[in-house]
């Protein structure tokens, strides 16, 4: 792409919602939030999801199993513009409403995406996720895009293989923080559930040809908590998995996604913490807008009013403090390229 491309990449829960919306306020700029995990590069059912070969087609319209659920129940999150039925792709719940409008000028973009995708080779998740990118370049016409989507620190080794050229803006917070906001978030908590399983049982939770004895075993050891069996209530007040297992997470996210980061020339990644941008928006703001290929002065900086605060939720346990301890020393490291 010959204009800046910009990834902004996180752990999930760090406020990159927040800025992509701020960013997105520039008439320069189109923000395509959430495009990686519609396309399921960041939150694929297994780490080879992303190289998998696919048909850009068939991956373009895929439902994200885990919105569609969620959506039966009304457990959206916000960033959710709509509650997708079963068989709605992804995008038009995600990306493409808030690039170019909610209902029908998002389905339209999406017929022409897909019109457009019938010449495409037969190729990796990730290599989709480049040509739908420069499709929206193109379409929008704006000088600098950038991709958001939570949790995509989880896949940095493959973003960063697959788009040396571009530029990382790596958004980080405190692991306490991010654990109990991730704790109580639906997707995020979906998501531990069915990683977990996986890795455990060697089943994806959502696989239509699950037999009836995997699933009684499953309900039998987590809950109805899946899509054959899904009690809303549980769901949202008794879930197995607590902060303490959203901490672990997080550190060993921090301990693999920095490491792919770190290979990056330095003038191609920067580093902000959550924390700054409620202590100096402006001033953080306008480092930002420089980073990702806009005027320091672009308006959306002059209308940035973070107001974030720190968590007031009381002393983190030892357990969380310990599951957080990896991720907090590698964060502590990331000083000398942290904007603010």
């Amino acid at each position: 792409m010959s204009s800046p491309l910009t990834f902004i990449i996180s752990t999930g829960r760090c406020g990159s919602t927040f800025l992509g919306d701020q960013l997105a306020a520039s008439p320069l700029t189109a923000v395509a939030s959430e495009l990686s995990i519609a396309l399921e590069v960041a939150n694929g059912p297994d780490s080879d999801h992303a190289v998998t070969v696919t048909s850009p087609v068939d991956l373009l319209r895929r439902p994200n199993p885990i919105l569609a659920l969620l959506g039966r129940y009304d457990l959206l999150p916000s960033e959710v513009l709509d509650s997708p039925a079963n068989d709605s792709p992804a995008l038009l719940f995600t990306a493409f409403p808030s690039l170019f409008g909610p209902g029908q000028p998002a389905a339209s973009a999406l017929d022409d995406l897909l019109t457009d995708a019938e010449d495409w080779p037969h190729e990796p998740t990730v290599q989709v996720l480049a040509r739908t990118m420069q499709w929206i370049q193109t379409r929008t016409g704006a000088r600098c895009l950038v991709e958001r989507s939570g949790a995509s620190l989880a896949a940095a080794s493959t973003l960063v293989e697959t788009f040396g050229h571009a530029r990382f803006l790596h958004l980080h917070r405190s692991g306490v923080g991010v654990a109990r906001s991730m704790a109580a978030h639906p997707v995020f908590k979906l998501d531990a559930l069915r990683r977990k399983v996986a890795a455990q049982h060697r089943v994806d939770i959502f696989a239509p040809d699950l037999s009836a004895a995997v699933q009684e075993q499953l309900v039998d050891e987590y809950g109805p908590l899946f899509p054959f069996a899904f009690h809303p209530d549980r769901f949202v007040h008794h879930f197995p998995l607590g902060d303490t297992h959203f901490g672990t997470l997080w550190s060993l996210m921090m301990m693999r996604g920095c490491a792919a980061l770190n290979t990056l020339p330095p003038e191609q990644l920067r580093h902000v913490s959550y924390e700054s941008l409620g202590e100096a928006p402006h001033h953080v703001g306008r480092q930002i807008s420089a980073f990702v290929g806009l005027p320091a002065d672009d308006p959306w900086v002059a209308a940035l009013a973070a107001d974030i605060r720190p968590s007031t939720a009381g002393a983190p346990s030892p357990a969380l403090e310990r599951a957080c301890a990896l991720g907090e020393r590698i964060r502590a490291r990331l000083a000398p390229a942290t904007l603010g």
